[in-house]
């Protein structure tokens, strides 16, 4: 990320920021990129990551336990994301 553009547009716009396709980004450039104004992070593909993963790891399975198995990794993928973005706590 250049987190110099991301200064250059907070600093030129009155909206808040969004960081698109968030994927392959480490935990620590996101961290910068939040204090730097980003206000939301989109994260589809890695709760499809985990979903398919799960998916994978019970194949075999009935229906319904995989269901609840790809329901729990894509919860805890999207909890972790929470964690990481300091949102946990903050629903009102």
């Amino acid at each position: 990320m250049n987190f110099e553009v991301v200064k250059r547009v907070r600093d030129a716009v009155s909206v808040p920021l969004v960081l698109h396709g968030a994927s392959g980004i480490s935990d620590t450039d996101i961290k910068t990129a939040i204090s730097l104004g980003i206000a939301k992070i989109n994260i589809h593909t890695e709760l499809c990551q985990a979903a398919m993963v799960a998916v994978k790891e019970n194949q075999d399975q009935p229906f319904l336990h995989l269901e609840r198995e790809v329901r729990k990794a894509v919860k805890e993928r999207a909890l972790e994301k929470i964690k990481l973005f300091g949102s946990d706590g903050k629903a009102e």
